[in-house]
């Protein structure tokens, strides 16, 4: 596909349908006119030393369908007179991040679900030999379907570190030691606490620094040994 038939079947406005932009990755809800419907569009910029994107997009496009995990659909890059972009075509979440729905009124047996579900996400993951590597739920989408909460882990490249991201980084992430599988499986507990219990694991309230939250973590993790 070149940039005129892109373009033409994908339809977005940069100064209104952007809905998340962190680092240098930017998203934007578009509406693709051949299967008329709503889709993501994840724009990347490609530099002469890496396509982070393409890279991404390479590691899942081979994963079978799962109902936990939301993928990309294609990539195309082009050659544009800003430069060289990865455009990213992934389905839309048009229901709500996870933060939204612990916070509505939801019962045990959903809670628990969740959690089911999401560790589920998180073994089909690593049983393809992928690491999510920062878990938060804002990569976490609930979709509403009859009385039941589906869990959609997603991929944001790009982002930046955001403090609220970090309450469920593991202490190697925050130290800035090698990442391993345990790494999903700390975010995965920190986050199933908030969902059992309605409220973080780890306290960051009047912190503004990333730094100061880091320091705070790990002093509050060390004293939870």
């Amino acid at each position: 596909m070149d940039p005129k038939d892109f373009f033409k079947r994908y339809q977005y406005d940069i100064r209104t349908d952007r809905i998340d932009g962190h680092g240098w990755t930017s998203v934007y809800k578009g509406y693709d006119r051949l299967t008329q419907r709503i889709v993501l569009i994840r724009i990347a910029p490609v530099t002469q030393d890496a396509s982070p994107l393409h890279d991404e997009y390479e590691a899942l496009r081979m994963l079978p369908r799962h109902q936990n995990v939301s993928n990309y659909e294609a990539l195309y890059t082009f050659n544009t007179p800003q430069g060289v972009f990865d455009f990213a075509i992934l389905p839309s979440l048009q229901d709500a991040p996870l933060a939204e729905t612990l916070a509505s009124d939801i019962d045990d047996a959903q809670r628990n679900q969740l959690a089911t579900d999401l560790l589920e996400a998180i073994r089909f993951l690593h049983s393809h030999r992928l690491l999510h590597c920062d878990l938060n739920p804002n990569d976490i989408w609930v979709v509403r379907k009859n009385h039941s909460l589906i869990p959609k882990v997603v991929f944001r490249l790009g982002k930046g570190p955001e403090l609220e991201a970090l309450l469920y980084n593991s202490p190697e992430y925050l130290s800035g030691q090698n990442l391993r599988y345990n790494t999903d499986l700390w975010s995965y507990g920190a986050i199933v606490y908030e969902i059992l219990n309605g409220e973080p694991l780890f306290d960051i309230e009047g912190m503004r620094t990333l730094d100061e939250v880091r320091e705070s973590l790990i002093l509050q993790m060390n004293e939870n040994r």
